[in-house]
């Protein structure tokens, strides 16, 4: 008799440990991130902090990187590999700079590492290739020439207050050797750049035949990426990756900072938000926020608007909406600028019927709630109230399937179409069983900061 009932004793064993693990997921990862977001929240530029264990990094430095709260400088720093196990769940934050396409402006770039990832640096700007911060003298402009001296041919032009970078000193000191954005070297004379004599002291004694340096990348803006993929332990919690975010407020889409950043050999621009995964045979862009932008094989510049991923192969490009289900639980929290996750609409709303009668008209008592809206439509928000922000509209006619419902704080009935995106009960008309529709547990944080609207 004790013999049939062991294996039913085993089986219950596992399924009270496999309940209990369920009830757990994500609390781990969510302390995780807490106690990162306590240890790494004053990080200075171009510094690594290790947020919480397991983590390691290959240092060019003597320094420590294996407490949580210690850090260490990114230019020391060649690879940092963070992990899961059963005693941890590894973060690492990042604070580094990126350049503009075109220019030296430059925005501050925080990158977070959650789980089972491996970052190798290849940025170059001071790790092999020394560099001063200096700016042009030259009310009526200075040419940039091919070499050290008026002989060369003119590359470009250059007028007062414009950022530099400079790379080398000719053997004279009467010109210098400077990177334009683009990558292309070029050659100023020396009394045309404003630069503090100290920021010259590490750049080298050049001649014009002296190769010049690859286009520059502060560290940790162009590396090699290696993640875990479909490793979240629970619906509730979220797969490795990395965070990547410019902290630039954007106001206006056409003037937004764009950035320069380079992952395993794929170059992108960017401003907002990104998550980053990547393993042996493809790098995957998420864009949570902002835009992403490539450039394909035939020179079109092609757009990665939030909602969508960009997947790059060997022998593919695509770029299409993403698993929002697999994001929503991403902690952008643990970033400067909190992040909602961005959501492509059409797939979580139905277009309107072509025939003019109302989508809901055939809806049963017994069916999924249904919500529709009237002329001019209704904005779908980012929590339940108006003072929340605008994530978009539901047109005239158009459907979605709520998932949620809460109570705004002035008693007002909101349904969620998805995290983060809510609609007023009192701008729609409903169909089917909406009486079964649960309570949320989703409400948005941090607390609203948008202004009212009707």
């Amino acid at each position: 008799m004790l013999n049939r009932l062991l294996p039913l004793l085993f089986v219950a064993f596992l399924s009270t440990a496999a309940i209990a693990q369920s009830a757990q997921c994500p609390t781990r990862e969510r302390a995780a991130v807490t106690e990162a977001q306590t240890l790494c929240s004053f990080l200075a530029d171009g510094t690594a902090c290790l947020g919480n264990s397991p983590a390691s990094a290959d240092l060019l430095a003597d320094a420590d990187f294996v407490i949580p709260g210690d850090q260490v400088s990114l230019t020391d720093t060649a690879q940092l590999a963070t992990a899961i196990t059963d005693d941890g769940y590894g973060i690492a934050m990042l604070q580094t700079t990126g350049y503009a396409p075109n220019s030296w402006q430059s925005a501050s770039v925080t990158l977070a590492l959650l789980g089972d990832i491996t970052l190798s640096n290849t940025g170059n700007e001071n790790v092999n290739v020394p560099t001063a911060d200096a700016t042009a003298v030259a009310p009526d402009g200075v040419n940039v020439r091919a070499g050290a001296s008026t002989e060369y041919v003119i590359l470009t032009s250059l007028f007062d207050e414009t950022p530099i970078k400079l790379t080398g000193i000719f053997r004279d000191g009467s010109f210098y050797r400077l990177q334009l954005p683009d990558g292309r070297a070029g050659w100023i004379a020396s009394d045309a750049v404003s630069v503090e004599p100290e920021a010259t002291e590490n750049l080298p004694l050049l001649s014009v035949d002296d190769p010049a340096p690859e286009i520059l990348y502060a560290p940790y803006t162009s590396f090699s990426l290696l993640t875990a993929s479909d490793d979240a332990p629970c619906t509730q919690a979220w797969q490795s990756g990395v965070l990547v975010q410019s902290n630039t407020e954007v106001t206006d889409l056409d003037e937004a900072l764009f950035v320069r950043l380079r992952v395993n050999d794929i170059d992108l621009r960017f401003f907002g938000t990104l998550f980053l995964q990547a393993d042996d045979s493809s790098v995957r862009v998420h864009v949570l926020d902002g835009q992403a932008t490539y450039t394909t094989v035939s020179d079109n510049l092609e757009r990665v608007n939030p909602g969508y991923r960009l997947t790059v192969t060997d022998t593919s490009i695509s770029n299409v909406p993403y698993n929002f289900d697999m994001l929503a639980p991403l902690p952008t929290e643990i970033l400067p600028v909190y992040t909602y996750i961005g959501i492509e609409l059409t797939t979580i709303i139905t277009p309107a019927p072509d025939e003019d009668r109302s989508p809901i008209a055939d809806v049963l008592v017994e069916d999924p709630c249904v919500i529709t809206t009237g002329e001019g439509g209704a904005n779908l928000r980012a929590g339940p109230g108006s003072e929340f922000a605008v994530r978009g509209v539901l047109d005239f006619r158009e459907t979605a399937l709520p998932i949620g419902r809460a109570q705004s704080s002035n008693g007002t009935l909101w349904w969620e179409l998805a995290q983060n995106v809510w609609i007023s009960s009192q701008v729609v008309v409903t169909g089917g069983d909406c009486v079964s529709v649960p309570t949320s547990e989703r409400i948005p944080v941090p607390l609203p900061t948008a202004t009212p609207e009707s």
